[in-house]
């Protein structure tokens, strides 16, 4: 399923460096095609890549004794877990994303750590392995990727255990940010205990009783030259209902949010789901096609937030024409994923920051912050003008990135927003995207109410953090059980989430609903959460110390 690999790509290859340097620095001298050299200033060292395919099948080799030793039981296991873990990787998708800028730049990176035996940066090898690796009949794998190295590899020590520490560090503070949000999120319920007594007799997590209709619209911005198809789901109320407009993330299709537009339309909003045509599914497929070098077009920056205010325009001429007259065009929300939080920050007033933006892509460091790569994707389109539509009445951003594109820009953002953030998110993560964007935004005021919710487990992505605390080598202060629920499991109860927290959240500031105001409080996140996915609820993150 291309919608499903659409971010893995990327993020695949920056797990795969983060696996390699990240057991590097803990356990084992270093990678080979036959040969992995390790250099610790004046010393090299050598260890064949067929014990370290052996370690991975029996969990031993004479030959890495020397290593294995200053490792605990349960770092060997989470060693040989690592090697042996297999990916359902695309090999056109592998193939086409090591060729576009992003993919070049994180080769890069990744390279001058995992360089040839003649020391020149890595990057070729490790397209061709992953290309390779990729398709591998087994499945994709760090053994399978070691095997198809075309040279002798060598990773300086030194930087390895330098990345190891950082990344360890970075994971270990991430834990206790997220303990800290959680713990004053029950702090401040105990003192909102009379709140849960106020809650209507309403569960938000359930559908509604209304009615409604869902139709598809195919539009053309003349002006652009840009065509707009749009799910419309219509609910059977006698006033006109307000609208949520539900932007996407790169790569996928409008059906991504169904169940959560259907989920509103139950309680009577009108929802819009458009495809973004330069980001989308469809764009994305052409690119695996070969059509295009990158995987999206740069100008999306400024078209996506067009694509919905050229979507209001046409949905108000409409109804002069006596169309859509149940839908409220003056009571406008917007949900944002991923990309799509970019998409509606821009909607909201905030301003791309070439000052903030330069400077940041000028850094060689994204292995930790794949969303910069995207970011910087901006540079190669003319700057935007201001994409404010006053129609949007409030933001619900989930998962959202741009802190280096906005920057300060954030601040300018004057409407209500919940932004929705995750402890698992290699993509977008919490203390290099996610807490510090939050920072930049005006403080909460009753007129642009601001409210941080952090989820614990529950990853952006399948290719999540966890993959670099089993392979940072030890405790990467996660207090989570080592067994979970499955994917599907997990996807539920991240929906029942977003289900009542939209909900409460569209109905108290974009319908004017204050009845639903008691379900925007710690005390109800409280409430919400289940025990091993519990929630932070907060309206800043002044007290929270990184």
């Amino acid at each position: 399923m291309r919608g499903v690999r659409r971010y893995t790509a990327l993020a695949l290859l920056s797990a795969l460096g983060i696996s390699a340097v990240g057991i590097m620095g803990t356990a084992l001298p270093g990678w080979a095609a036959t040969q992995i050299y390790l250099r610790y200033g004046p010393l090299r060292l050598n260890v064949p890549v067929q014990a370290i395919e052996n370690f991975g099948k029996t969990g031993d080799d004479p030959r890495l004794r020397f290593y294995l030793k200053r490792l605990a039981p349960h770092q060997r296991s989470q060693l040989q877990n690592t090697l042996n873990a297999t990916y359902d990787v695309d090999l056109m998708m592998v193939s086409q994303f090591s060729y576009t800028r992003s993919g070049e730049r994180l080769l890069q990176e990744v390279g001058g750590l995992l360089r040839t035996a003649s020391g020149k940066n890595g990057a070729g090898s490790l397209r061709s392995a992953g290309i390779l690796a990729a398709a591998d009949p087994d499945g994709f794998s760090v053994l399978s990727f070691l095997r198809n190295l075309p040279v002798d590899m060598q990773i300086d020590l030194r930087q390895a255990l330098a990345f190891q520490r950082r990344l360890g560090g970075l994971l270990q503070r991430t834990a206790v940010v997220t303990n800290q949000v959680i713990d004053a999120t029950r702090a401040i319920a105990q003192t909102e205990a009379d709140v849960l007594r106020t809650l209507p007799p309403i569960d938000p997590r359930q559908p509604g009783s209304v009615a409604f209709q869902s139709q598809t619209l195919r539009l053309v911005d003349a002006q652009r030259d840009r065509p707009l198809v749009v799910d419309l789901y219509l609910p059977a109320v006698d006033r006109p209902a307000p609208l949520i407009v539900v932007s996407n993330g790169l790569g996928a299709r409008r059906d991504r949010f169904t169940r959560l537009a259907s989920h509103l339309a139950s309680h009577g909003f009108a929802v819009a789901i458009p495809d973004h045509p330069g980001s989308d599914r469809d764009r994305l497929q052409d690119f695996y096609d070969g059509l295009h070098r990158e995987n999206f077009d740069p100008a999306e920056f400024a078209n996506r937030p067009l694509d919905i205010s050229f979507l209001l325009d046409a949905l108000g001429e409409m109804q002069q024409q006596g169309q859509f007259q149940r839908i409220d065009l003056e009571r406008v929300g917007a949900f944002g994923y991923s990309f799509g939080g970019t998409t509606a920050f821009s909607l909201a007033g905030a301003e791309i920051q070439l000052s903030s933006l330069e400077p940041a892509c000028q850094s060689d460091s994204f292995i930790l912050n794949i969303s910069l790569l995207y970011q910087c994707q901006a540079l190669e389109a003319p700057p935007p003008p201001n994409l404010r539509d006053p129609r949007i009445k409030a933001v619900y951003a989930f998962l959202p990135f741009g802190k280096s594109l906005f920057g300060t820009g954030l601040s300018q953002i004057d409407v209500p927003l919940l932004w929705e953030a995750s402890d698992e998110d290699l993509l977008t993560p919490l203390l290099e995207e996610q807490v510090p964007s939050f920072q930049q935004l005006t403080p909460s005021t009753p007129q642009a109410e601001r409210y941080f919710v952090l989820t614990k487990g529950l990853p952006h992505a399948r290719i999540s953090y966890e993959i670099a605390g089993r392979t940072a080598g030890g405790d990467s202060g996660s207090d989570r059980p080592t067994t979970r629920p499955s994917w599907e499991d997990i996807k539920a109860i991240s929906e029942r989430y977003h289900h009542a927290l939209t909900l409460a959240f569209f109905q108290t500031h974009v319908a004017g609903n204050e009845d639903y105001r008691p379900f925007l409080t710690a005390a109800y996140a409280t409430q919400l959460a289940e025990p091993s996915f519990p929630l932070g609820f907060v309206a800043s993150l002044d007290a929270i110390e990184d």
